[in-house]
């Protein structure tokens, strides 16, 4: 199945974050009076498909508009493919605020050289950075050494971070960071924000309700689905789904679809959803083997350890989850009671997954 389409960014298309996007205007405007503003640093996180790329983007066209030639602003979109990642990215950031730098340099030489030129500015310096949960984490920790660390500290430095977990590979591991970021978790669209979304689409807002059902009110969601809704919920779903496991290995992609029905996940309640998924003897899937499996969808940032509850556990990525389960519903029914049942008997009668 090719790539579902998803349009890109456009201011029209942008809906509902005006308080995330007023939250950084008024950091900005407390900068240009110079009235301290603590935290500084913003990091925008949620669930993949929750719209933190467009934010950014929305921002990095926004903040000219708003605030002209009274700040300098940089936009790092990383890409984990680009074998000299850093470096690129330094000296893009260098380029975007007008400071050259020569060729054969170190990358200390150019990261000390974008420090000075950013302390010495004379005016807010804005570096948005995006997609960092995709880096490696060797990726991250050079992005830190290089970029994040040696201006955070700078009084006229605002950065603005997206990424679906607060700290993938730890990248915030710096005590100073932490006690300057400001974390917020975007949260699905509302029945109105979807219906409002799906109307700038070109869609039909009465299929709003079963699509915020579906989808969860995820942008990426009711930008697929409102395509596909209408003439065939089923495919639209799947499409969907593809999209949402985008760069997620094939072998593993399964244990996401197999494991979407428990609301978090325990090892010792995976080889009976295992085997009734794949059809085969609880016995082949051993604590190691269940262990293995689950330690690689944590490495995906799809699968996290976090509160729930009644405790702790291994949560599942609520807009994958949300989507997985309706297409397991709609378009294999028999499977998905078949699981039902099985989390029933594993947990003595008490049904987990809604």
């Amino acid at each position: 199945m090719n790539m579902p389409f998803l349009p890109s960014y456009n201011s029209s298309l942008f809906v509902n974050r005006d308080e995330d996007v007023q939250r950084i205007y008024w950091k900005i405007s407390r900068f240009l009076k110079t009235i301290p503003v603590f935290p500084p640093h913003t990091a925008f996180h949620g669930p993949r498909g929750c719209g933190k790329s467009w934010l950014l983007l929305h921002l990095n066209e926004s903040l000219p508009q708003k605030f002209g030639n009274q700040i300098l602003l940089v936009f790092s979109p990383l890409d984990p493919a680009d074998p000299y990642l850093i470096e690129n990215t330094l000296r893009s950031a260098c380029r975007a605020l007008d400071f050259r730098l020569p060729t054969g340099v170190s990358l200390d030489e150019i990261s000390r050289g974008l420090t000075e030129h950013c302390r010495w500015a004379g005016r807010p310096v804005v570096i948005l950075v995006d997609e960092l949960d995709k880096l490696t984490p060797e990726q991250i920790r050079e992005i830190d050494l290089y970029y994040i660390a040696p201006l955070h500290r700078l009084p006229n430095v605002l950065f603005v971070l997206g990424s679906r977990v607060p700290a993938p590979g730890g990248y915030l591991n710096d005590v100073e960071f932490k006690r300057r970021v400001e974390n917020r978790e975007l949260a699905p669209f509302s029945l109105s924000d979807t219906e409002e979304q799906i109307r700038r689409l070109g869609g039909d807002p009465d299929i709003a309700p079963d699509i915020l059902e579906a989808g969860g009110g995820y942008p990426i969601s009711n930008t697929i689905l409102a395509r596909g809704w209408p003439t065939d919920p089923g495919l639209a779903l799947e499409e969907c789904a593809q999209a949402l496991l985008e760069g997620i290995p094939e072998d593993l992609q399964q244990y996401f679809r197999a494991l979407c029905v428990p609301d978090v996940i325990e090892i010792d309640h995976m080889p009976p959803l295992l085997a009734t998924h794949f059809g085969e003897n609880p016995k082949n899937w051993d604590t190691q083997r269940c262990r293995r499996i689950l330690m690689d969808m944590v490495r995906t940032y799809l699968v996290r350890w976090r509160k729930w509850t009644s405790g702790y556990g291994y949560v599942m990525d609520p807009a994958v989850r949300q989507v997985l389960r309706s297409a397991l519903q709609r378009n294999n029914p028999a499977l998905w009671e078949k699981l039902l049942a099985c989390i029933q008997q594993v947990h003595c009668g008490r049904l987990v997954a809604q």
